[in-house]
């Protein structure tokens, strides 16, 4: 007869858990402190762009800047940590039940079902991209503050604004997805099996 978990090891995997549980609870917190810093710091630069307040506008452009880098350091210091507690919650669970908790469950009956059905996407990825794209914003908007008078600059910085959104919409069809990242030849079998349901579209409700 084998001898059951200790108190102990019950202990530690509820304390993993609930560690886990907090960081990823931060991790939106943190992100609602910073979307009220930005959305009062574009306030004040859309303002100080009106009247022709130039220098205002690059101050608050650098300071916007700044708060979007650390924004989007603190949702990855978020994301090692919250894997660090899930690291020690599957250590646990395989002790106790042998089997991890968030490695060890089925997905084979969840099918992807084409734009209104469930993806497999990574909530933490999402807000790091969404922190990324608020740094590379406020980049281009401390350099539109700077060279505004200049017709063709401004042309070069909405050129770059459009690159730029579309490359982050790559990044995040393609690597915000949760579990492994997709290799070429799964990128390529993805694009490809869209495809094929574009032309052939089902007449069945149900797999819309």
């Amino acid at each position: 007869m084998t001898e059951g978990p200790s108190e102990k090891e019950k202990l530690a995997l509820h304390l993993a858990a609930d560690a886990r549980k907090l960081e990823i609870g931060l991790l939106w917190s943190r992100s609602l402190y910073f979307w009220g810093i930005l959305t009062v710091l574009l306030a004040f630069y859309g303002a100080a762009i009106d009247k022709g307040h130039t220098f205002y506008a690059t101050l608050t452009g650098c300071f916007g800047l700044l708060c979007s880098l650390c924004w989007t350091l603190a949702n990855r210091s978020g994301k090692y940590w919250q894997e660090v507690w899930e690291g020690q919650t599957n250590y646990w669970s395989s002790v106790i039940f042998g089997m991890d908790l968030f490695t060890a469950y089925p997905t084979t009956s969840i099918e992807e079902r084409w734009f209104w059905g469930p993806k497999r996407f990574s909530p933490s990825k999402l807000q790091m991209i969404v922190s990324d794209v608020s740094t590379a914003v406020w980049a281009i908007l401390v350099v539109a503050a700077i060279v505004q008078e200049c017709v063709r600059w401004a042309l070069l910085v909405e050129v770059l604004m459009a690159l730029s959104t579309v490359c982050f919409s790559v990044v995040i069809l393609f690597y915000a997805r949760s579990g492994a990242r997709p290799t070429l030849a799964e990128i390529r079998q993805a694009i490809t099996k869209a495809a094929v349901r574009l032309r052939t579209r089902p007449s069945d409700p149900a797999d819309f």
